[in-house]
């Protein structure tokens, strides 16, 4: 067999996988959006997973970061955050079972009322500067910030959280997190009766390939 045969075969070997895996990435999705009963009417399995409609314009960002939900299961993904661009430190250690709480009130402009002590806050965007949100969650003894986009229909975008340029600082990890994830986080644990999932973050994703991650069916990367 020529060299241009063999050339030939392994091209359409390789296109064969590549639409396999397509397809099976097709399927993995859309089962989520299934009814457990295997009918497509609404159903509290259908109303907690919404597909997305397009991927994200990039994969890798400066300062991304990734964390794990492992409890309650019906949230246990991969997800993706941005760094503060100019305020906060790094990560300096792997938190591994930590509680990612709600705070209250849950913008965070003014003090948090409820207990978010040695674990990781979350909160939205909004109502004050992300520097004012992550001082409060700070003084109120969080080892780190989430801030949840407000827009809850963004599955594509991340932006830059930045200094208000007030001269005050903040020493805790603050991270920017996608509306459309905060949404489904926030949806999944009322649906539960809870205000706090456990949580590993952050997570090194590192030389793992971009299918290998367990992504949210209603987020593309």
């Amino acid at each position: 067999m020529g060299k241009l045969e063999n050339s030939a075969m392994i091209q359409s070997v390789s296109e064969l996988i590549s639409l396999s895996l397509a397809f099976l990435l097709i399927f993995r999705t859309i089962s989520f959006a299934l009814a457990d009963d295997g009918t497509d009417e609404a159903s509290p399995t259908e109303y907690r997973y919404e597909l997305a409609t397009s991927p994200d314009a990039a994969f890798v960002y400066e300062n991304t970061h990734y964390f794990e939900i492992i409890f309650p299961e019906s949230l246990s993904y991969t997800y993706k955050l941005r760094r503060a661009k100019d305020f906060g430190n790094d990560f300096d250690r792997e938190y591994k079972k930590i509680r990612m709480v709600i705070a209250e009130p849950i913008e965070a402009c003014s003090p948090i009322i409820n207990n978010v002590e040695r674990a990781v806050a979350f909160i939205l965007r909004g109502g004050c500067s992300f520097l004012t949100k992550s001082r409060q969650v700070e003084k109120a003894g969080a080892v780190a910030v989430i801030v949840a986009d407000n827009d809850e229909e963004n599955d594509e975008y991340m932006i830059d959280m930045v200094d208000d340029s007030t001269g005050r600082s903040v020493e805790i990890p603050s991270l920017f997190l996608m509306g459309k994830d905060g949404m489904m986080i926030r949806r999944n644990l009322m649906l539960e009766g809870l205000d706090e999932a456990i949580i590993n973050i952050p997570v090194n994703l590192t030389g793992i390939p971009i299918g290998a991650a367990k992504q949210p069916p209603w987020t593309l990367w």
